[in-house]
């Protein structure tokens, strides 16, 4: 991320902070019903009731205000892994529970969905590829602890495609039990295949 995408100003007074937090709320809602590509800082600013020069204050363009919705993701994540894992349960019980907190976390976290796996093409969020970045080491940590012998880039491999199919799922409009058993199917039959095709 560069400096230009940074916030401008950070916010001391709880007036300014909720200003902030207010635009975020109204970006969020935003980027969810139109996607990010057709929403600029003016629908922003025109929505949030604000003029274009208030929301410039703090935010110098749309990227600088999706890095810091993903902030705000990243921060209300840390607890989709689990901070411990018992090996003594199998690898798709953890599986299934980081899938869980996973999708329900994406349903409670407005905008959520559409900046983590929306964005492509014209469009690319540094930010959101950081995000994803760092759900993909989770996925890879849970894998190194339950097969310590599978080298770090296979590793990593098997995580981006876990993570690829629960994103290309997302989209779907099924409950959120159902969404959770594809995803658990979906992942859970790849990395047995690919743990397989590793003898592992």
């Amino acid at each position: 991320m560069t400096s230009a995408d940074r916030m401008r100003r950070v916010p001391q007074q709880q007036r300014s902070q909720k200003r902030v937090e207010f635009i975020l709320d109204t970006a969020a809602a935003l980027f969810a019903a139109h996607g990010v590509d057709q929403v600029t800082t003016n629908h922003i600013a025109e929505s949030a009731e604000i003029s274009v020069g208030s929301l410039y204050r703090f935010f110098p363009n749309k990227e600088a205000i999706i890095a810091a919705l993903v902030k705000r993701y990243m921060d209300a994540a840390t607890a989709i892994f689990p901070d411990r894992i018992d090996t003594t349960l199998p690898i798709e019980s953890i599986m299934r529970d980081v899938i869980m907190c996973f999708v329900r976390f994406s349903r409670e976290q407005t905008g959520f969905e559409v900046v983590l796996v929306g964005l492509g093409g014209a469009y690319k969020s540094e930010a959101a590829t950081e995000m994803q970045a760092v759900i993909i080491e989770g996925i890879s940590q849970v894998l190194a602890t339950y097969y310590p012998t599978l080298n770090a880039a296979r590793r990593h491999r098997c995580a981006q495609v876990s993570f690829g199919l629960v994103a290309g799922l997302m989209p779907l409009e099924l409950t959120e039990a159902e969404m959770v058993s594809e995803m658990v199917l979906a992942v859970a039959a790849y990395q047995s295949a690919f743990l397989q095709r590793e003898r592992l």
